[in-house]
Order: structure tokens, then C-alpha cells, then sequence
């Protein structure tokens, strides 16, 4: 294959539009800048919509096994190879992985939707374009960018997007998986989830996928350091992994040999009663 060929080959890919809009810019490159008149004029440069700008870890075992990486787009978005057995709810998972590396890390985003997963294809000049299968507006707004049929509407939202570079973005994935690493029962869509809800204001499901991740963490220290005291006691260890040990009980046990904080424990407090 000539190189002219491989530039031009096309493979297929999932793409997860991600939110808030976010520019990952090359090292030393300027924001992306947009004026009123240019919303007004729908002047833009539709192409910076199509390029990629990284590769990183997505930690999936078939991608793994190609020496595979999950690409990040100018936009924001996350490129993973369409391969056999990978399906989209693998995708959403990894994604949101990802995302939470962000978090801890320092770069909040919001949980990605299954209507935010769609097909597109990327080519070896390492530009990508949609090419649909999903009806999420993240989605829809870029693939509208790409195509340059983008509405006064979807503009609005570039003029002051949030911008980082190569080095800062990879940098704050590492700091994240510090700590993603110390804590692997916590579930990346749950607790994104969690947090995604209470910004829209629904806190309802926010409550719920919020206490999911606080009981997890509470089960994980007292796993760590209430259960694994005194085993030499005969029937204790049973006692304590028993189901008689709700999160109430276990917060108070906490909380009472100084395990948790007095803020804390008060917020838990919070949550149980709401």
C-alpha cells in the first residue's frame, strides 16, 4: 500500500460526543475563536470540527490486544475502533472511564449517553467525519459542524468553549488514575451519573446514583478496616460481612473510631434523610 493509500484508508469507529463542549488542541496552538459576527454570518472552519488530536489508553482487552488506542478528537470526543464483540454499551463504559480520570484529575465532564454513541469513520490524515446511527443533540450539533450546516444555535455554544492542550489533558488523565486505581469499585457511570443529574436538576436519580457511589465507599473502608480487626475472634468476620450491617450502621461505627470525619458523617447524615 502506497502512502497516498494509506492516508486515504478509512476505518470504521464509534464515536462518543462528549459534554460540555471541550476543544483538546495540539501543544502551543490557539483557542478556537468565534465572534458574534461570525455566528451571525455562520463563518467557521468546519475542518478543525473533523481532526483528531491524541491517543490514550482506553483500557479495553480487544484493543489491547492490537496495541489499539482511544482517540481524542479536536471537539472532545472519543473515537474507539469498531471491532467484533466490541459493542456500543463496552464503548459508553470505557468512555465513561475515561471521564472519570478527568474528574479526579481535574476536568469535570458529563456522563456520555447511549444517544451520544453513534458510527463515523477516520482516515490516516487524522481527520474522522459522523456518519450517524444515534439522535443525541451532542451528536447531532457536531455532526451540523462537520457538515457546515450549522445553525446560529450551534455556534452560540463556541464562543467561549473550554480549551486544554495535549500535555494538559494527558496530565490530568494520570493524575485521575491516581486515584482510579485506589478505588476500582467505584462504577465510572454510576457515579458521572450522579453527578450529571444534580447539574440539570433532577435530583432524584442524581440522590440515588449519588448514595449508590457513597455506600460503595463506605462497604470499600469498612471491607478495608473494620472487618479484618479481631478475625481471630470465632463467628466475628461472619457477624460483621453479614447483611444485619446496613450503610447507617456502618457510618456510625466509622465515624465512631475515627475513621470518618464529623463533616462527613453529617453529610451522609444528609443524604439518608432527604
Amino acid at each position: 500500500m502506497s502512502v497516498d493509500e494509506k492516508l486515504c484508508f478509512e476505518v470504521p469507529v464509534y464515536v462518543a460526543v462528549t459534554s460540555p463542549f471541550t476543544n483538546v488542541v495540539f501543544d502551543n496552538e490557539e483557542p478556537f475563536q468565534l465572534s458574534l459576527e461570525d455566528v451571525n454570518s455562520g463563518n467557521y472552519d468546519r475542518l478543525k470540527f473533523c481532526r483528531t488530536t491524541l491517543a490514550v489508553s482506553g483500557d479495553i482487552e480487544a484493543m489491547n490486544e492490537r496495541n489499539m488506542a482511544v482517540i481524542i478528537t479536536y471537539s472532545g470526543c472519543m473515537l474507539f475502533p469498531r471491532l467484533p464483540g466490541l459493542e456500543k454499551q463496552s464503548v459508553i463504559d470505557a468512555c465513561n472511564a475515561i471521564l472519570l480520570r478527568l474528574l479526579f484529575g481535574g476536568i469535570e465532564f458529563d456522563a456520555v449517553v447511549p444517544e451520544d454513541v453513534g458510527y463515523g469513520s477516520v482516515c490516516g490524515t487524522g481527520y474522522f467525519m459522523l456518519s450517524g446511527g444515534c439522535s443525541g443533540s451532542n451528536y447531532q450539533q457536531l455532526m451540523h459542524l462537520q457538515q457546515d450546516e450549522a445553525t446560529a444555535n450551534d455556534l452560540i455554544s463556541l464562543m467561549s468553549p473550554r480549551y486544554y492542550s495535549q500535555k494538559e489533558f494527558n496530565t490530568t488523565l494520570q493524575d485521575g488514575l491516581v486515584i482510579t486505581t485506589k478505588i476500582p469499585e467505584v462504577n465510572p457511570s454510576i457515579f458521572l451519573n450522579g453527578m450529571t443529574f444534580f447539574k440539570t436538576y433532577q435530583l432524584a436519580p442524581s440522590l440515588v446514583f449519588s448514595w449508590s457511589t457513597a455506600e460503595t465507599l463506605i462497604g470499600k473502608i469498612w471491607s478495608e478496616k473494620v472487618v479484618p480487626s479481631g478475625s481471630g475472634i470465632a463467628g466475628r468476620r461472619k457477624f460483621i460481612e453479614s447483611n444485619s450491617w446496613q450503610a447507617a450502621n456502618k457510618t456510625e461505627v466509622l465515624f465512631q473510631i475515627g475513621l470518618i470525619s464529623e463533616e462527613l458523617y453529617d453529610l451522609f447524615r444528609e443524604f439518608r434523610t432527604s
